[in-house]
């Protein structure tokens, strides 16, 4: 029974390494923790900027960066990766 939650755990950590190998040569992202996080940081900002009525047009052009990179990753998604 160990043997075989170790191998499916292998398995899945062997497929997550492929997912984010392929984030990064795609979709140009080369740490998905933090670029979730800069993400939301922008999110924020815009909202601050909103608020203040701050000119948002870099802040935008960023946010439609993230905007294509999720796009990236959803087809990045639904490629077959090979399981070991």
């Amino acid at each position: 029974m160990f043997i075989f939650i170790k191998s499916q755990t292998d398995s899945q950590n062997y497929l997550l390494h492929q997912y984010y190998l392929l984030a990064s040569l795609y979709c140009r992202i080369d740490d998905y923790p933090a670029w979730l996080e800069q993400q939301s940081s922008l999110k924020n900002f815009l909202q601050y900027a909103q608020f203040f009525d701050f000119d948002t047009d870099r802040l935008n052009k960023q946010l439609e960066q993230y905007r294509l990179q999720r796009e990236c990753l959803r087809v990045v998604e639904r490629l077959p990766v090979g399981r070991r």
